[in-house]
């Protein structure tokens, strides 16, 4: 951590995280409810989701009990491989 002018420490940004967190209600199945679920998990970009493994799927799957087999059925991560190309205009991997 660099010390700044002011005398505090400036954390640095977050790697995979943009600076304002994407719409995940534009992927079908993500509604205001799931999107702050998934908030709190510490998801909050297309590239998290777009990034996910088959054992990923599984961890968020257990820990969104209500949901259960949603992020499959609704085809989460290629949708916000999709959403993330179109925003960024680069892929997220």
């Amino acid at each position: 951590l660099e010390p700044v002018a002011s005398g505090f420490t400036e954390l640095p940004p977050l790697l995979d995280v943009p600076n304002s967190p994407d719409d995940l209600k534009l992927i079908v199945g993500v509604g205001p409810v799931l999107e702050r679920m998934l908030q709190r998990l510490g998801v909050g970009s297309y590239r998290q989701i777009a990034r996910w493994s088959e054992h990923d799927i599984d961890e968020f799957d257990a820990r969104l009990p209500e949901f259960r087999g949603r992020i499959r059925r609704d085809g989460w991560v290629t949708q916000a491989r999709e959403l993330h190309q179109s925003k960024y205009g680069e892929r997220p991997y």
